[in-house]
């Protein structure tokens, strides 16, 4: 029997490691989240731990963008429905001064049940 002794490397599921620079990955991951997410689930796949764990960060770095941004969708929402309340009763405020005062407007406290 002769050995093979090309200088190919064979590759099996044992050797097979996360490509290099993974920084460029977790990188490409957090600002393109759909190819952190589908470079997370193939490396996820694989039977290897360091590849198992090149892609759980992968997903991780896809996923905490997703999450910033409906943080930021949830504070918005909370402002400005602060905002609009405050606008409201601030108008029912004017509105029934204007009421009370007798001014031109005094229809519109009337027809809103404040004057």
């Amino acid at each position: 029997m002769t050995e093979d002794r090309s200088p190919v490397r064979k590759t099996n599921a044992t050797t097979e490691m996360p490509p290099e620079p993974e920084w460029l990955f977790y990188v490409l991951s957090f600002f393109v989240q759909i190819a952190g997410i589908v470079i997370g689930a193939i490396y996820m796949g694989k039977p290897n731990e360091e590849c198992r764990r090149f892609g759980k960060n992968c997903l991780i770095a896809a996923i905490i963008p997703i999450l910033l941004y409906c943080l930021c969708i949830y504070i918005y929402i909370l402002f400005a429905v602060a905002y609009f309340v405050f606008y409201v009763v601030l108008m029912i405020g004017v509105i029934a001064f204007a009421g009370l005062s007798g001014g031109e407007y005094a229809f519109i406290g009337a027809l809103a049940g404040i004057a």
